[in-house]
């Protein structure tokens, strides 16, 4: 029997992140469910098994919740339906162009509700201030068009100001996405398997003026830091465990680490045999410059922040103390990179995002 928390689901099917580290896509157990409408959410903890020779580990039972958000199912009116459990805080989302006060007053209700502390974010103020020509996202939770969350629709109509969009699942056909913006034509995307459970790619064809510029939007293999992982580690850095540390991190990063190499690879393989003299690189490396993920990706290329950039540019803070630069724009001979800076002022993301003006020669 192993303990993990529920992370994701895919499809009816929680994804738990077990003590040990390890994703295990699960099925509820017959004994958990049969006769009640009990079924893990995001957020719960829970006891699982993984049966020999099957694909799928079993969850045993759902440990008992600190909080939990509810509403009533919209199918059945009289049943209350599980959202999600075992949180600190609730965020009230609202694009800053586009908030709707009487979704806000529902939403806030329901929040409060938890028990858990609220916070409301208007969103979207960064992007549409950034009067970039491209705009390229990472990790983006997009629901249906009928949904009241943020929808394809929706963001076009807030980012107006981007009459050219295109999207690519990171994931086959689920999850998060990986977006571009752009006042540009986007002729063709295309999608590239990173063979990850979270994480992946996509190239962008952009016509700009008679010029096509490819255009790659990574996110690369995470981590996938619990928040007791991160506190254990800041805690071994803090007593000076330089040997606890190094074996903590060594057997967390590793398969990390080995799954970003084969994806550098496939990528930097992909980039070969682009035909168009004009190739830009961008996204969540996870990764710092000094990496082989880096390094092997910028082979040919050149790093935007490291020529034309001033200062740190830090673009991600662990624990709001420790600086690193994991997101990175890379790009070809055939380009010219100017200015390329970290607005460390934008609040949409935990990310800073990375502007820099292109000239295509």
């Amino acid at each position: 029997m192993q303990r993990g928390q529920v992370v994701k689901l895919e499809r009816g099917y929680p994804l738990v992140r077990t003590d040990e580290g390890s994703f295990v896509r699960c099925e509820h157990a017959t004994a958990l469910v049969k006769g009640e409408e009990v079924r893990a959410v995001i957020g719960d903890f829970v006891e699982v098994t993984v049966p020999e020779g099957h694909d799928k580990g079993i969850i045993e039972s759902i440990l008992p919740r600190t909080r939990a958000f509810v509403r009533k199912d919209p199918t059945e009116r009289a049943l209350p339906q599980v959202l999600a459990a075992n949180f600190d805080r609730v965020f009230v989302a609202q694009p800053l162009s586009d908030v709707n006060v009487r979704r806000l007053e529902r939403e806030l209700v329901l929040a409060y509700e938890t028990g858990a502390a609220v916070t409301v974010v208007l969103t979207k103020a960064d992007l549409a201030e950034s009067d970039a020509d491209i705009i390229c996202l990472q990790e983006a939770w997009l629901s249906s068009n009928k949904s009241k969350y943020m929808s394809e629709r929706r963001l076009q109509r807030i980012l107006k100001a981007y009459p050219y969009y295109s999207s690519a699942y990171a994931v086959k056909d689920h999850g998060s996405r990986l977006i571009v913006l752009s006042k540009y034509p986007i002729l063709s995307t295309r999608p590239i398997d990173l063979h990850s459970d979270f994480n992946g790619g996509a190239v962008f064809t952009i016509l700009v003026g008679e010029k096509k510029l490819v255009l790659y939007n990574l996110h690369l293999e995470s981590f996938g830091f619990t928040k007791e992982e991160q506190a254990h580690y800041f805690q071994l850095a803090q007593e000076v465990n330089p040997k606890g540390f190094t074996q903590a991190l060594g057997v967390r990063f590793s398969p990390a680490f080995k799954r970003r190499a084969k994806q550098v690879e496939q990528i930097y393989q992909d980039v070969n045999y682009q035909e168009s003299p004009y190739v830009l690189i961008c996204g969540d490396f996870n990764d710092t410059p000094i990496s082989y993920t880096h390094h092997r990706l910028s082979t040919g290329l050149h790093d935007a922040i490291a020529t034309t950039g001033r200062g740190t540019n830090y673009s991600y803070y662990f624990k709001s103390l420790i600086g690193v630069r994991i997101d990175h724009m890379l790009y070809s001979d055939q380009i010219e990179a100017r200015a390329a800076y970290v607005d460390r002022t934008a609040e949409i993301s935990d990310h800073k995002p990375i502007i820099c003006y292109f000239k295509l020669k």
